[in-house]
């Protein structure tokens, strides 16, 4: 399988998920607010309508908070984002083509190449030139 149809048959899967988590909760609260004006049957001798209709609410108002906090997707802030490219090795990770790309553009000039590489940035094996600028140690966390 390619990356492409890989990468379409995740979105279409996730898509899925979402749309069937928002059917279902909406299936629920629509059966909830149905049923709110009256006790089922069943429970009509034990609890109250108030009691009903407050729980009735309560279910309505966790379901709306549920869909609020849950996220399908969990983005990293800023800070989160700036540790990890600090803190992670950037060779052969996926976002580094992103990176250079975007590197290659803030810079102006010639359109750059698609899919870019970090030695377009920093070569594997340091020339005496670049070791003015970097340490054996910093090249190799680079």
């Amino acid at each position: 399988m390619q990356a492409a149809q890989f990468t379409a048959l995740f979105l279409v899967m996730l898509a899925i998920s979402v749309a069937t988590r928002f059917w279902l909760s909406s299936r629920q609260r629509r059966h909830v607010l149905a049923n709110r004006a009256k006790v089922p049957a069943v429970f009509d001798q034990k609890i109250s309508l108030s009691s009903h209709q407050r729980a009735a609410d309560y279910t309505v108002a966790k379901l709306k908070q549920e869909i609020r906090k849950h996220k399908t997707i969990q983005w990293p802030d800023d800070m989160e984002f700036q540790e990890s490219i600090k803190s992670r090795p950037l060779y052969g990770s996926a976002i580094t083509p992103y990176l250079v790309r975007q590197f290659d553009l803030s810079l102006g000039g010639d359109k750059p190449v698609e899919k870019g590489q970090i030695e377009h940035i920093l070569p594997q094996t340091l020339s005496a030139d670049w070791r003015r600028h970097f340490s054996d140690e910093l090249h190799s966390n680079l």
